[in-house]
């Protein structure tokens, strides 16, 4: 028998799922005679078996393509249902977001420019009565005794006009922030209405520009097709031309949804209204710095380096108001730029929507023909590829067998070629595509610290307040006055935190109240704000700065003091009593033990709630208490002795 001038592999070795797509480029290798070949061929195949040979080749080529083109119109037939929608989203996201623009412009932003008025007429309303309130104080201490009841009565109702506008300051400001948040929330659901109607839009218009795309390509791939197909010898029945009539619209152009409107300007506009209101009320604490330390440069007890110190810090108070007017005019200019901003955004977010709505109202026309001629004549394309992929089977089977036969006659009945070739499979046996992602009145038991950031900030409750002041500067190197204070500080600085006491216990505690700056907290070094104690004494009782004794020490001693009232400052009233104990003159190694004393003793020596407030005769603190006698005038003060020497 005659050997066969080359033999094909076994089927085994190449799986049955690659044989299609391998076919073209394996059966060609398998008529390549290799050595062990060469030398047992007695002939080259003849030219029927070249030929059927080839025609199996071309059939093969032909049916792969057509399985290519099959699935890619399968894939389009999905992609032009996928158009309905997003088109749909487009549809009813339109409503939505026009709905929030309107919200944002005829609510939101009206809401908030009526807020921002009432707090701005709110500050001027404080500002105002801060200055009422610091001429009501000059008046009492400028009065003769035989004025002061008088005098008094008028400063107890400035200081109640003064807390008054105070609160609705920050009432006004509360409304302002819930405007702002308000305001913040409606651009951020504008935002989300905007984005998702945009994402619609931009869908349907890639859609469209995928499909119409695609369609040509599926057109120009038949083509090419059929042209082969008659190249081959093929009746032009086996590969039909598809139906005419693709998609009836042109390639979308490329197009980008507007940015979404966003927060900016409401935030640089909160963030100004912020500073300002920081501005502000920094200036109306070193205004009454300022009348305290004016009142001591006046005042006849204030002689040699005490008025020097004095002079200091009033030149130091000059500097940082000019530098916060300076900032208060800057946030004021950019508050009134960013409500601009925020004012113009509605009608420019509307030019936008409305634009893009009509963009995808032009689509309306391409969308309709997608749905429907468009499926159709795919649809109608997709039978015509099945058709012709079945006649293609056909075709190539018929060749197979020819070539067998060729094969046969010219090698033996024992040499057959065996490739064990599938028939083409159909795009409906493929698996489909993967389709693209869419788009809170007993006595005194404990003591407690509150580091005071900003007048009237002190929680409320406590049976009695010592507050923690000097008079001038309390730099290094101001007679002691730093040192001291250093002593005394450490003393009470781990006590427990005021704010974090419970209610029920805060009736029997005393709380320490150091004025610290803004970025003082719980675990930061315990440090007193020079200005923010200065602007505490104009909000003393009156009786402290009438009373010769505690008036010449508050203005050449400098400090510091300890001031025990019966309430927070913020609360008091001309006639309230209090405790004055000065620390000026004892020496620095024995601050921490007089601290010590005066704690001790304020614990179950006397009842701040009674109305004969005063301490125990037995004090070892020097301090004296300072009452205002109502109807008469007169300040009375009783001095008890320390066994200091003082």
């Amino acid at each position: 028998m005659r050997a066969p001038l080359c033999s094909p592999p076994s089927a085994r070795l190449l799986p049955r799922r690659m044989l299609l797509l391998a076919l073209p480029a394996v059966l060609p290798a398998w008529c390549t005679p290799g050595p062990a070949l060469a030398a047992t061929s007695q002939a080259p195949p003849n030219a029927e078996v070249r030929r059927t040979r080839q025609r199996v080749d071309t059939l093969q080529q032909l049916a792969t393509s057509a399985v290519v083109a099959q699935s890619q119109a399968d894939a389009l037939q999905a992609l032009l249902r996928r158009v309905a929608a997003p088109w749909q989203q487009a549809q009813d996201g339109a409503a939505p977001a026009l709905a929030a623009l309107e919200a944002w412009r005829t609510e939101a932003l009206p809401a908030l420019a009526d807020r921002h008025g009432r707090w701005l007429q709110a500050t001027s309303a404080v500002e105002a009565a801060v200055g009422t309130h610091l001429a009501a104080v000059a008046r009492v201490l400028a009065a003769p005794a035989t004025a002061r009841a008088e005098a008094m009565a008028r400063l107890d109702a400035s200081v109640a006009a003064r807390q008054a506008a105070e609160a609705a300051e920050r009432t006004a400001f509360d409304l302002l922030a819930q405007a702002q948040r308000a305001g913040r929330q409606a651009l951020s659901l504008l935002q989300q209405r905007w984005r998702s109607l945009a994402e619609a839009v931009a869908g349907s218009t890639e859609a469209l520009r995928a499909s119409a795309a695609s369609w040509a390509e599926l057109q120009q791939q038949w083509q090419g097709l059929r042209d082969q197909t008659r190249a081959a010898g093929l009746d032009s029945a086996t590969l039909a031309a598809l139906p005419p009539g693709g998609p009836p619209w042109a390639v979308p152009a490329a197009w980008g949804a507007p940015a979404a409107p966003v927060d900016t300007a409401v935030q640089t506009w909160q963030q100004a209204d912020a500073r300002t209101r920081q501005a502000m009320q920094a200036l109306w604490m070193r205004r009454d710095a300022q009348a305290a330390v004016q009142q001591a440069l006046t005042d006849t007890a204030c002689s040699g380096k005490a008025c020097d110190a004095w002079r200091s810090d009033l030149e130091a108070l000059a500097g940082t108001i000019g530098q916060l007017q300076t900032t208060l005019a800057a946030a004021r200019a950019e508050q009134g730029g960013a409500a601009e901003a925020a004012r113009a955004l509605a009608p420019a977010a509307h030019q936008q929507l409305q634009a893009m709505l009509a963009w995808r109202d032009s689509l309306a026309p391409a969308v309709g023909d997608a749905g429907g001629p468009a499926l159709r004549n795919l649809q109608a394309a997709t039978a015509t590829g099945q058709a012709a992929l079945a006649r293609l089977a056909r075709a190539r089977d018929e060749a197979l067998a020819a070539w067998n036969t060729a094969w046969r006659q010219q090698y033996g009945e024992d040499a057959p070629p065996d490739p064990e070739l599938r028939s083409v499979r159909t795009a409906s046996a493929m698996p489909a595509p993967a389709p693209r992602a869419s788009a809170r009145p007993v006595e005194i038991g404990s003591h407690a610290l509150h580091r005071l950031h900003a007048r009237d900030d002190e929680p409320t409750g406590f049976g009695a307040y010592t507050y923690v002041l000097v008079g001038a500067s309390v730099r290094p190197d101001t007679l002691g006055v730093h040192a001291r204070l250093q002593r005394l500080l450490a003393e009470v600085r781990n006590l427990p935190v005021a704010a974090q006491m419970a209610a029920d216990l805060r009736a029997r505690a005393n709380t320490f109240v150091v004025p610290v700056p803004p970025g003082n907290r719980d675990d930061s070094d315990l440090v007193v704000d020079l200005h923010l104690a200065q602007s505490l004494l104009t909000h003393m009782p009156p009786a402290l700065r009438l009373a010769d004794a505690s008036r010449r020490l508050l203005y050449a001693e400098n400090g510091p003091f300890l001031i025990t009232l019966p309430g927070r400052l913020a609360d008091a009233r001309a006639d309230w009593p209090l405790l004055f104990a000065d620390l000026s003159t004892v020496p620095e190694v024995a601050v921490a033990d007089v601290t010590r004393r005066y704690m001790a003793d304020l614990i179950g020596s006397f009842n701040p709630t009674t109305a004969d407030w005063s301490p125990p005769a037995g004090m070892q603190v020097g301090i004296v208490l300072v009452r205002f006698v109502k109807g008469t005038g007169n300040v009375v003060q009783a001095l008890f002795p320390s066994l200091l020497g003082r």
